[in-house]
C-alpha cells in the first residue's frame, strides 16, 4: 500500500460473470426494484461552508424486474445546478450506448425489428448549449476538416478486411421521421461499390432515394457512377438528366450559363447532345447550332 492513495483495494483479480475485479459494491435491495445495482457516487465541496454534495454516480443496474433474469447495464449520472441526479448515458445488456436514452426502441423502417447500436437523443431540450447533436471538430493547423468514415468488409471479426464485391452497400444515410407510430424513412443516401474490387481500387457509385407522397419505401432517383455518369430515375425509366423547373410564372424553362469568359465562336462548344457514337445535337459558344442530319 502507497500513501499517496486514501484506500487502496489490493489482491488477486477473482473472475465472475466474464469479468474480473478485485473489489465488489453489492446492492441487497430486493431483485424486483427499479435500478437495484451498486454504484459508485463522486462527492465534491460546492460551497464556501464547506459543504459536501453528490456530483455523479456511476452504478451497475438490473435492466429488469424478473426473478433469474441479470441483464444489466452501465449508467452514468451527473446533475445540474439545482436538480437532483440525471442519467445521462448508459451501455444496455447488449452493448449499446444510449446518450440521452435509456432504452433503445425498435422503430426504424416503420417496424419493430431494427434499432441502433449507438442512440443519441433529445427530449424535451432546445437550447443553445445542446443545439447540435452531434459535432464533429477537428483542431489542427493544416487545411485538412473533420471526417465522418463509413467502412464495409466482407470478414466478421473486429479488423478484419476481407475483400468487399461488386454492387455491396459500403454505407447507407437515411433519414426518417415518426408517422405517429413508427419512424418511416422519406429518403436515403447509399454508397455502393460500381466495379469489381481490387487492390488499391474501390470503385464507388452514390444513390439518391425519396420517398413520394403516399408511398412507405424509397425509390432510387438519381445514381452518380464510378466514371461520374448521371442518371436521373422518373416513373422507373433512366434518363441521362432531367432539369424540371415546375416555376409558374416568369422567368420559365432553364438556365444554363458559362461561368468563365464566353470565347463566343462556332469551335467551343456550349451543349454536346451525344448518344454512344455520334454528336447529334451542338451548340457552339456564339450561338450557332449543328444538328447532325440537318433535320429540324
Amino acid at each position: 500500500v502507497t500513501d499517496s492513495w486514501r484506500l487502496e483495494v489490493l489482491g488477486a483479480r477473482v473472475s465472475s460473470g466474464g469479468g474480473y475485479a478485485v473489489a465488489a459494491f453489492r446492492d441487497s435491495t430486493a431483485y424486483n426494484t427499479s435500478d437495484n445495482g451498486g454504484g459508485i457516487t463522486l462527492q465534491g465541496l460546492y460551497n464556501s461552508s464547506g459543504s459536501y454534495t453528490n456530483f455523479a454516480t456511476i452504478q451497475g443496474i438490473k435492466e429488469n424486474n424478473t426473478d433469474g433474469n441479470y441483464a444489466s447495464a452501465l449508467t452514468f449520472k451527473t446533475r445540474a445546478n439545482g436538480a437532483n441526479m440525471a442519467e445521462r448515458m448508459r451501455i444496455d445488456s447488449v452493448g449499446r450506448l444510449l446518450i440521452g436514452a435509456t432504452s433503445a426502441p425498435l422503430k426504424w423502417w416503420n417496424g419493430t425489428t431494427f434499432g441502433n447500436q449507438l442512440l443519441v437523443e433529445k427530449n424535451n431540450v432546445n437550447t443553445a448549449p445542446t443545439y447540435v447533436g452531434m459535432g464533429n471538430v477537428r483542431n489542427t493547423a493544416d487545411g485538412e476538416g473533420p471526417q465522418l468514415g463509413f467502412g464495409k468488409s466482407r470478414g466478421t471479426a473486429s479488423g478484419a478486411v476481407t475483400v468487399v464485391n461488386n454492387d455491396d452497400t459500403l454505407g447507407i444515410i437515411t433519414f426518417q421521421g415518426a408517422d405517429g407510430t413508427n419512424l418511416v424513412e422519406a429518403a436515403r443516401i447509399r454508397c455502393s461499390v460500381d466495379n469489381t474490387p481490387g487492390a488499391d481500387d474501390m470503385p464507388g457509385r452514390l444513390d439518391f432515394f425519396t420517398t413520394a407522397n403516399g408511398s412507405p419505401t424509397t425509390t432510387k432517383r438519381m445514381s452518380i457512377s464510378c466514371t461520374g455518369k448521371i442518371t436521373t430515375i422518373m416513373n422507373g425509366v433512366d434518363y441521362g438528366l432531367v432539369v424540371s423547373n415546375a416555376h409558374g410564372s416568369s422567368p420559365y424553362g432553364q438556365f444554363i450559363s458559362f461561368t468563365g469568359a464566353a470565347p463566343d465562336n462556332n469551335t467551343n462548344t456550349f451543349l454536346n447532345c451525344s448518344d454512344t457514337s455520334t454528336s447529334r445535337l451542338i451548340i457552339y459558344s456564339d450561338g450557332d447550332i449543328d444538328n447532325h442530319d440537318n433535320s429540324y
